[in-house]
This record gives C-alpha cells, structure tokens and sequence, in this order.
C-alpha cells in the first residue's frame, strides 16, 4: 500500500528514524589519546571504547610500544568485563583491519557458528531461541582474539590480559548505563544462580546501582590459566570440558575444537570524497552500507537536511533493508552480493524512490523473506600513532545472551542462534523466513554489524566508526558517513 505524505508526516517520519538511530550509539563511549612529544601535545594515536576503564587500558598498550592489534586484544579483554551483558568470550567479533605502511586492509571474522547438531527446524517459536542452551552458538570471541595476537600481537599474551584480571578482582565500576541493563533485565538475572553472584548487591538484595562496583572472581580466576595456557585454554585445553558442560545444550567439544575464524577481503566502496570506506562483508552488514551509500550517490543535499532530502534517505535506507532480507551465510546468494556492489543496479533502484510516498508492504522495497533483528553489541575503534586501525563490534546478542553464565568459568553465554532464520516464524506481514540464513552447522548468522574504516587517498585513515543497537547498526554509521564524508 502506498501513503501520500504530507510535509508534517514526512517531517515526523524523518524525526522517529532520527530517535532510532540516536539510540543506537548513547552508551558513554571512553577515549584515550596517545600525545606526542613537545607543547603542542598532538595527537598521535586514540582508543575508543563503551566501558569507562577500558579505552585507558587500551590506551596504556599503545603507551607501552604496542600494536593496535595490543590496545584492541586489551580493550576486548576489558570489554568483557565492563560490558558484560553486551559481549565477552560467551560471543563473538567482526573486525576491519588497517595497515598503513602496506595500504592494506583486511577483514576477521570471529561470528559465532552453529554446532554440528543444530538443524534448520529446531526452534519453533522464539522462547528457546533467544534463552536457554539451545540458543547458544558456538563462542568464537577468544578464538579470534588468539588468531589477531598471532598476526599482529607485539607485546606479552599476559600483559594484555593482566589489566582485566586486576580489574575483575578490585572492582567493576556501574555506569549509568549499566544501572538501566540490570534493572531491564533483572528477571534474567534472577533466573540464573551464578549471574545473580555477580549483580545483586548482597548487602541490599538488589541490582548494584551507579557508583557501585561489582567483583568477578571466577572470570578472573578464567582469564589468568587463559594468560597462562593461551587461548586454546578454553578450546581443547583445562577450561573446555566443564565449559561445554555448564552450556548443557547441543555443543560438544568437538565444536569448540573445530572452530576457527576467517580472514576475508573487506567489503569497499568509493565515497563522492574519493576516500574509501571499508566495511564488514558478509556475515556483517557492509554489503547493505555500500548498497545504501550508492543509492544515495549524487541523490542528496546533505547541506540542506530539507523535507525531500531526509525522505530519500528514508526510502533509500527501505530498499537497503530490503535486500537484507535475501542474505546470509550461503553461497547461493553471490549474484545478489554482486549486484548489490554495482552502482548500475543502484541507479535502477534509485529511480524507484518517491519524493511524495512510501510504503508499508515490505514487498515494495524487495523484501521478499524474514531476517531476525538482531541486538546489543559494544565497539572498539583504535588508531595507533604508526597510523595503524581497527575497528571491531563485538556481541553475545541479547542482553545477556541465553542468560547462562557459565559457573566453572565466569563467562556468559551468547544466543546468537536467535539471529538464524526459522522455518517456522513468519512474521507480522506475512513474510516467510529467508532461506539464505536458515540453521545449518557451521554457519554464522546474519549480523548488522559493520565495523568500519574511512581511508583517504593519502593513506591516512579519515574515520572509525561502528555502533551498538541491533540493526540500527548499520543506519547509525551511514549517516555518519553521509553528514560527515
């Protein structure tokens, strides 16, 4: 069904998308700067980050000589502790690289995958899907983290990870943010005995609140045999077999085993400035980004913000979304990944979009399955002094994933499963679930994350950016990249 819109509903559209997005990004980012020598004190290098430790713990690796692979690994590390209901070593990661002295970059996928037991049909509504061992897929974070240290890694395995066992055993501090997290999720909390250790105050029976802290012993106790024995620690070596007893669902230790991260080629695209932005491929949502980028291409006056500028990117952002709906972990899909690169396609689908109306059929703007929303996330963004970035989104999806905290290890558990296509979950429309992304073993579920880097054609890097929100991930650094590129 198309609507006609008026100036005020086109105004108040534009306004509730605009809400959305803002959303997506208020969590209280940390930054730490590397300064350079000298009165002027420039800025040579920076670290980004959710918990308010975390970017000085980052920051500090930089200090000491080190990579940004270092600052990343040590940021993660701390993440996992200060942003435990968003990520930790229960998830997973995707992460743009950039070198550069070599003008490379490069793409890491370290996205959770399903076990060798799952099946396409195994969730029949989404209460198992999204708590519970089911929903567990198989944990990949410390997985990824070992293979960036042993590509990039300068300083110490242990002196990445000491800061965050120090910090787990002096104390936590709750910001704002995560006063609102244990408040919304208190009855997840409550449901598990471990969880409720770590987030009830005992002296009150309640949540901890702002400007309390909060201990965790046994991740710390996790984290320094995982300084000792490696990373393989949690995979094939002391920790696994009661790890993968405590998830008490469909993963075995042969998954843990098996399990290894991808290196793959960034998703790229050419922006009207002549820089380069460089994005998550598939299973994260760069594909979707460039789509949208290119639709926009010469559309907009981004100056202006008018009425018709703030509906086309609206619209745009439709037919992007649209396309969604047909990825996944499949390689079935290449020719839609195809045409979504290709600025031709982009022009036909351009001249689709209406300066006067909108849709509220999904199938208007191509939406021909169902994808899942997906969830909270924390990112990291580091710019070294040698020039050097990443830019890493990391995730256990919900909050607080299945909520299962692991009791031999400290660590909690994803629900990544959530984030599969169903075959049984049709939507509100109508709209059958999308093949492209339905449950088959070792295969990662469709994410919107989209770690992100802006290279100029200097080399130097113009932009970090990424976001948390679940699929406003993807809209929040789009228009970042429209109103600030």
């Amino acid at each position: 069904m198309k609507i006609n819109l008026s100036r005020a509903a086109k105004k108040n559209l534009y306004i509730t998308l605009a809400a959305s997005v803002l959303s997506a990004v208020i969590l209280g980012l940390t930054l730490y700067f590397v300064l350079g020598n000298g009165h002027t004190k420039k800025i040579r290098g920076s670290v980004v980050t959710n918990g308010v430790e975390c970017a000085n713990i980052g920051g500090s690796m930089l200090e000491k000589g080190g990579s940004a692979a270092d600052a990343a690994i040590a940021a993660m590390f701390c993440e996992s502790a200060a942003m435990p209901a968003a990520n930790g070593l229960g998830g997973g990661f995707l992460m743009t690289i950039y070198e550069k002295e070599k003008g490379v970059t490069r793409f890491l996928n370290a996205r959770e995958t399903a076990p060798k037991e799952a099946t396409q049909d195994m969730f029949k509504d989404e209460s198992t899907s999204q708590l519970g061992p089911l929903s567990v897929a198989v944990p990949s974070q410390l997985k990824g983290i070992m293979e960036l240290y042993k590509t990039y890694g300068k300083l110490s395995w242990k002196e990445l990870i000491q800061p965050t066992i120090e910090l787990c055993r002096e104390g936590i501090l709750v910001t704002s943010y995560l006063e609102g997290v244990l408040e919304d999720k208190l009855n997840v909390i409550m449901m598990n005995a471990e969880m409720m250790k770590i987030f009830i105050n005992p002296d009150t029976g309640k949540h901890y609140v702002k400007g309390d802290k909060f201990k965790m012993p046994t991740y710390a106790k996790t984290l320094e045999v995982i300084s000792i024995e490696g990373g393989d620690a949690l995979y094939t070596g002391s920790l696994v077999k009661n790890f993968v007893k405590d998830i008490n669902g469909i993963i075995t230790e042969e998954d843990m085993k098996e399990y290894k991260p991808k290196w793959l080629d960034p998703s790229s695209n050419t922006l009207l400035t002549g820089d380069t932005i460089y994005t998550a491929p598939l299973p994260g949502s760069g594909n979707v980004l460039s789509f949208f980028l290119n639709l926009l291409h010469g559309f907009i006056d981004k100056n202006t913000k008018s009425l018709t500028t703030n509906q086309r990117i609206v619209e745009a952002m439709k037919y992007a979304y649209g396309k969604r709906t047909l990825l996944g972990d499949s390689d079935e899909i290449k020719d839609v990944v195809k045409n979504m690169s290709m600025m031709s396609h982009a022009d036909d689908i351009r001249k689709l979009i209406s300066d006067t109306e909108t849709s509220q059929d999904p199938a208007h703007y191509g939406a021909v399955t169902l994808q899942p929303d997906d969830h909270g996330t924390a990112h990291i963004s580091v710019l070294a002094p040698n020039g050097d970035a990443i830019s890493v989104t990391s995730t256990i999806n919900l909050l607080f994933g299945s909520g299962i905290m692991s009791p031999s290890t400290g660590i909690i558990l994803n629900d990544e499963m959530d984030d599969f296509s169903s075959t049984s979950i049709v939507n509100y429309y109508g709209v059958p679930p999308s093949p492209a992304n339905f449950i088959k073993p070792g295969r990662c579920p469709l994410s919107s994350m989209v770690p992100t880097i802006v290279v100029g054609k200097d080399k130097n890097v113009r932009m970090l950016a990424g976001a948390a929100g679940g699929t406003k991930i993807t809209t929040s650094v789009a228009m970042v990249g429209i109103y600030d590129f």
